[in-house]
């Protein structure tokens, strides 16, 4: 027989922690008699005599089979007596145990109960009764052929006891101690593994089957040597001359240690074979290199490929990055349709299901999903709970995912991705307090954050726990994850910003009086400096967040030589403080430039509201008021100004070169020019609530206007009125309003002028290429979670900042911007 090992398969979340053992209640105590003067206390009644032991019949010494025999011929109810009998003779003397174990251990296992004969058989082994010699062998050679029949069940815990004790007592086989192996392998006990690994290469070397060769190298594997057990792996012989099972498991290790190449090499020789093993091994092996042509070739037969192969690709193609987002959505679109026929008994089947609806935003689909399986056990599992609880918050049903949150997971103890998934839910109830305490424990697990490292932050900031984060870290550093590092330095480091603002404030600085910075400055140049600015103007909108990258762009704009002509307007949120204005002087200053400001009473109406919420799961995000300036700032330069053309750029950009040619650009009759946006499914999504191209979709963080056009103002009052009136149709927000009102009416502006740096995407282009270099989606540069490369090109700015501005005043403008 051959020890048959299937490649492990990665869960989706970790699974979730033993529930503690109930301790046993202790036995009451029956008080004292109170003694009476000149009485002893009455005697003990004696103590009732044993009941004679039952016979029991001499399986020691008829041996196993003779032992089967009897049983088999004894009628029903007087093998149930007995039977009976030995069950209680297991509390009896040594060699009474022995006897009834054994017949035990027989009986069970002519009545199927496998698990039971091999208790029972284990019973018999711990025994310290000696059995005949003549006996001996056969009564193990036995068990350990039952042993063998119960392993290869997969009842792994049960059978290593019974191999342990054969072991024990000097069964020294080959397959039994390559089980043993295999069991502590499988339990990822290295140490425990080791002596059999030594005793087994020492009896039967290391290539005496592809079985003891796989075996081996799993362990060397564990034990950290990988070079070791990829040259184990390599010296299989090949199909055919082992069969398709064992060459198949030899691939998936290769597969598995990362030995990829090796493992391409060695299924290259069964390209003719259509062994279910064999495409199952070249599928994985397609998976691992995304190679989707292969990879849909190979679907065609996916009748033959186990679940938990297709359930494994599911969750690794799944990752972001990886393929182009149409090759991306083919792919797993076909191993989703494989995967939907499987039906609902699989638990791997039922969470890729999920997890592929959830991905894809199919919220009908994924409701009837969780209704079908509402009355089978996966329904209960907690990490079907944890994404019902993300559905519900997808799906706007906050009640529902608190709900599950309070049944199922608050005060109980949570794995990495449950804490996760919790801090992301408390964070968009915005119980931040809560989540601080969700996030110290995570850190005192040891745990990371993986991508959810921006998440953490916001939670570290709102519930102030620094301190506490830090000193929880410091009492686990035996079990702290290398990756958790990373981010306690960034704690640190954000403590030390929040710890520099507070020393440094206007108020500490003036001794508790209220304290104004220098704000006597020039904000604008008066008049115009030439027929260039005359024509052309350009505009950004900032609240007291995003000050702090208003003024970098101004230095990155301001600082380049030769740079555009034009006048320059900035609008300003109403919560930016009075005298931060003075900072913008004093860039414009710095580069003899003119910059005018508008504070937001000029500009905008003081009863319009608008939708700033991202919908449910944020993460307690919330979009800016000042991204709507844009429309209001656009309609207040057109009615006071007679500008030809003007720009409009997002704060959070940085500029790398002269604009006059973006100012240039002809874009014939369109009205404005943008920049389309990265296809996704979040804009497949905005664009299909509207009924817009999505292909067609555009990004507003630059956009260049063509103020002379009389069409211009009625489309921007238009997109006013959908931004005001429709805050249902607005995914995202004013960009769904400019995409809604300027239908038709845009002209492609080349991607150097809107550069996009996503921090969630592996692959950005060339840097070169970029002349407005523009920082989308969480974490920005200026946070210290950002760890991208490109920081660097913001950085240089934020020091060119940093020497002109005082340091106090930097530091309150740096420490507004990482306030989350």
């Amino acid at each position: 027989p051959r020890a048959e090992t299937r490649p492990a398969v990665p869960p989706a979340a970790d699974a979730p922690r033993a529930a503690p053992r109930r301790p046993e209640p202790a036995r009451p105590v029956r008080p004292a008699a109170p003694e009476v003067a000149g009485l002893a206390p009455p005697a003990p009644p004696p103590a009732a005599a044993a009941p004679p032991a039952e016979p029991i019949l001499d399986a020691t010494q008829l041996g196993f089979g003779e032992t089967e025999s009897v049983l088999r011929g004894m009628a029903p109810d007087a093998l149930a007596r007995l039977v009976a009998a030995a069950e209680r003779a297991l509390e009896g003397p040594p060699a009474q145990r022995a006897d009834a174990a054994l017949v035990l251990a027989v009986a069970r296992g002519l009545s199927g109960d496998r698990m039971g004969s091999a208790r029972a058989a284990a019973e018999f082994l711990a025994s310290p009764v000696e059995v005949p010699p003549n006996r001996r062998k056969e009564i193990e050679s036995r068990l350990v052929a039952a042993n063998h029949a119960l392993y290869e069940q997969r009842r792994c815990d049960e059978a290593h006891q019974v191999y342990r004790l054969l072991h024990q007592r000097g069964l020294r086989d080959y397959l039994t101690t390559l089980r043993l192996i295999e069991i502590n392998v499988d339990r990822r006990d290295a140490a425990a593994a080791a002596p059999y690994v030594e005793e087994f290469e020492a009896s039967y070397g290391s290539g005496s089957s592809p079985w003891a060769a796989i075996a081996l190298s799993r362990y060397h594997d564990l034990a950290g040597n990988r070079p070791r057990a990829v040259e184990l792996l390599k010296a299989v012989p090949r199909f055919p001359a082992i069969d398709a099972v064992a060459e198949a498991t030899v691939a998936h290790r290769l597969i598995e240690t990362g030995a990829a190449d090796e493992a391409a090499e060695r299924l290259s020789t069964t390209e003719e074979s259509q062994a279910p093993e064999l495409l199952g091994a070249r599928f994985r092996l397609a998976v691992r290199r995304t190679d989707t042509e292969t990879l849909l070739k190979l679907l065609e037969e996916a009748r033959s490929l186990p679940n938990w192969q297709l359930v494994e690709a599911m969750f690794l193609l799944s990752v972001p990055g990886q393929l182009a987002t149409g090759q991306s959505h083919r792919l797993l679109r076909q191993i989703y349709r494989s995967i939907e026929v499987r039906g609902l008994d699989d638990n791997g089947v039922v969470q890729a299901r999920i997890h592929y609806l959830l991905h894809n935003k199919r919220w009908d689909e994924l409701g009837a999903l969780f209704e079908s399986i509402a009355s089978l056990p996966v329904a209960t599992q907690r990490e079907t709970l944890l994404r019902k609880l993300e559905y519900y918050c997808f799906a706007d049903n906050p009640d529902g995912a608190e709900q599950i949150y309070r049944e199922h997971f608050r005060d109980t103890p949570l794995n990495k991705w449950e804490s996760i998934t919790i801090l992301r839910l408390l964070s968009e109830l915005k119980r931040w307090e809560e989540a601080g305490k969700v996030l110290i424990a995570h850190v005192g697990a040891g745990n990371d954050f993986g991508a959810a490292g921006h998440l953490a932050m916001r939670v570290v900031r709102r519930a102030q726990v620094h301190e506490a984060v830090l000193d929880q870290a410091a009492g686990a550093d035996a079990r702290r994850s290398p990756e958790l590092d990373g981010f306690l330095a960034l704690v640190q480091e954000d403590l030390a910003i929040v710890q520099s603002a507070r020393a440094l404030s206007p108020s500490v600085q003036s001794g508790g009086r209220s304290a104004r910075y220098r704000s006597n400055w020039v904000l604008h140049t008066p008049g115009g400096s030439g027929t260039a600015e005359e024509e052309r103007c350009m505009f950004l909108c900032t609240n007291q967040r995003y000050f702090l990258s208003l003024l970098t762009f101004l230095c990155s704009f301001l600082g380049q030589a030769p740079q555009a002509a034009a006048r320059i307007f900035v609008f300003l949120d109403r919560d930016v403080p009075r005298h931060w204005y003075g900072s913008i002087a004093m860039v414009a200053a710095r580069f003899n430039r003119g910059v005018e400001v508008i504070p937001e009473a000029d500009f905008m109406e003081e009863e319009v509201e608008h939708r700033v919420d991202y919908g449910f799961f944020a993460g307690g995000s919330n979009l800016s008021r000042a991204a709507y300036f844009r429309l209001y700032a656009a309609r207040y330069l057109m009615k006071r100004h007679s500008f030809a053309r003007a720009a409009y750029v997002d704060t959070d950009i940085i500029c790398r070169g002269d604009l006059t040619p973006m100012f240039g650009l002809d874009f014939g009759e369109k009205l404005i020019a943008a920049c389309v946006e990265d296809y996704s499914l979040e804009v497949i999504n905005a664009a299909g609530r509207n009924g817009l191209d999505p292909l067609a979709y555009f990004n507003s963080g630059v956009l260049l206007l063509r103020f002379d056009d009389p069409g211009l103002g009625p489309v921007i009052e238009e997109a006013i009125r959908v931004s005001e009136k429709e805050p249902e149709r607005l995914v995202f927000h004013d960009q769904c309003a400019l995409n809604i009102a300027f239908r038709g009416k845009v002209a492609t502006l080349p991607q150097r002028f809107n550069f996009y740096l996503r921090p969630s995407r592996e692959r950005n282009g060339f840097l070169e290429d970029g002349v407005l270099l523009h920082f989308l989606d969480k974490p920005k540069p200026w946070d210290i979670v950002f760890d991208r490369t490109y920081r660097e090109e913001w950085r240089v700015w934020a020091l060119v900042l940093g020497s002109i501005l005082p340091q106090a005043l930097y530091v309150d403008i740096f420490a507004a911007a990482n306030r989350d």
